[in-house]
């Protein structure tokens, strides 16, 4: 394998490790992947050969059964924890807690990007001079017979993107039953089952003050009044990009459930003196020690915002925990 993913005659492995580190079930940063090749750089030459690989790997006393095994999750796993590079001499916890805080920073720096890329759909909707959000909602409700019910169903989502504008070529017309049930959660912050109208609007207004003011100010009819094709094709994209987007973030999700232990510990360490809750500034202190991303006001509020859920200002445990352990 090691071999076969080199690019110089020698077997050399240079730029290429890292893709082949990409194999493993494990998120390696670069700085882990420059540590991994000091380590294995027997001679300081600057490269790593078979040889160099070998010799390491013959001074870790690795269960064989492990190395058998290819088809388990677990074997690869722990496969991938004997090559990461140890920043210092600890305990088996304190090694696992440092692995998952490589995954906790993926997930935050991928929150960065998703939310850029909804609000960006937000903005470019809002800007349509016939998008109310009356209008739109009782769009999406399947039976307007029932005026009292007023909130949106799963299976109101489900008929309207399923069915009625599947036509739309910007549409991918192609989503799941899961895909529904994230935008539900995207939008039903509290578990409550139906999305309502304060909740419908955070799902498809900008939180940038100037947008959001722009769409609170427009007329609504509480009708079901058809839109052009042009907003339509906006909203659906919008609809495109938050299910994309949380697809991304559920897969990652999935790869944290081994780490449950650990969630609180995080928490405590983004929270600081206050325990039960963290803030806006504690969020930004954590990702300033992580080197997660530089701050950028308006996208990094985003993120907060995010796990904000019942929109206090503060983060508390239960809000944090939801937010990493909600898995469709």
């Amino acid at each position: 394998t090691l071999m076969y993913f080199s690019t110089t005659p020698r077997g050399l492995i240079d730029e290429n490790f890292s893709f082949l580190l990409s194999y493993s079930k494990v998120f390696f940063s670069s700085e882990d992947i420059n540590a991994i090749m000091r380590r294995l750089d027997l001679d300081s030459d600057n490269c790593v050969t078979y040889n160099d690989i070998n010799k390491v790997i013959s001074s870790l006393e690795i269960n064989r059964e492990y190395l058998t095994n290819a088809n388990s999750y677990s074997s690869k796993y722990q496969c991938g924890l004997h090559l990461r590079p140890s920043p210092y001499m600890g305990n088996a916890s304190s090694n696992l807690f440092s692995n998952f805080k490589q995954i906790i920073r993926l997930y935050f720096a991928t929150l960065l990007d998703i939310e850029a890329e909804i609000e960006k759909s937000r903005i470019n909707l809002s800007l349509r001079a016939d998008h109310t959000i009356n209008d739109i909602f009782f769009l999406i409700k399947s039976n307007l017979s029932l005026q009292s019910r007023i909130y949106l169903s799963k299976e109101d989502f489900s008929s309207f993107l399923l069915e009625r504008y599947k036509h739309l070529t910007s549409s991918s017309s192609l989503y799941s039953h899961q895909d529904i049930s994230l935008i539900m959660k995207r939008g039903d912050l509290v578990h409550k089952g139906y999305i309502d109208k304060a909740d419908f609007f955070d799902l498809i207004t900008p939180f940038e003050k100037e947008y959001r003011d722009l769409v609170e100010k427009r007329i609504s009819y509480n009708t079901a009044k058809e839109v052009s094709q042009g907003t339509m094709i906006y909203l659906m994209n919008l609809f495109d990009c938050i299910i994309k987007s949380e697809r991304k973030i559920n897969n990652i999700r999935e790869s944290m459930l081994s780490y449950k232990e650990d969630f609180s510990r995080i928490f405590n360490e983004i929270s600081g003196k206050e325990k039960e809750f963290f803030t806006v500034d504690n969020l930004y202190d954590f990702f300033c020690r992580n080197n997660i991303v530089a701050y950028q006001d308006k996208k990094f509020k985003l993120v907060f915002i995010r796990l904000d859920r019942n929109r206090t200002g503060k983060v508390e445990l239960f809000e944090f925990l939801d937010e990493l352990t909600y898995i469709i």
